[in-house]
């Protein structure tokens, strides 16, 4: 595959789902995005997607409810799922929140936001 076909997207700020949207489909035309505020919304969607599963997750660290590391608990931790990747689009640069995320197989890349059209250049190469 050269480029994912459908994204879930995990993201509270509208301006972030905006800019990060807006790249995807200019990046991969094609591609199906579906949103979700925070985890909790997040785990919802997946179970409901079962049979189609997203083939990339963008994730968010810090949302209401359930963040970034609570959602990447649930989903993987005790469920084992390693696939989709996931890539973490975070606002923070901390150390802590980089080393949780990387504790996660499924976790394949950490990037800062905003979204930026060289992050899909990498993300292009995890689907080669």
């Amino acid at each position: 595959m050269a480029a994912p076909r459908k994204v879930l997207l995990i993201e509270d700020s509208e301006d972030d789902q905006y800019i990060t949207t807006y790249l995807l489909r200019k990046h991969w035309p094609d591609v199906e995005i579906v949103t979700a505020w925070n985890g909790e919304v997040a785990l919802d969607a997946l179970e409901a997607m079962a049979g189609a599963p997203p083939d990339l997750i963008l994730l968010d660290i810090n949302m209401p409810r359930m963040n970034g590391h609570e959602f990447l608990a649930e989903w993987c931790g005790v469920l084992g799922n390693t696939v989709p990747a996931v890539v973490m689009l975070s606002s923070s640069e901390q150390t802590r929140d980089i080393g949780l995320s990387a504790g996660y197989e499924a976790v394949r890349q950490y990037f800062v936001k905003p979204m930026r059209a060289e992050y899909l250049d990498t993300i292009d190469a995890m689907f080669l």
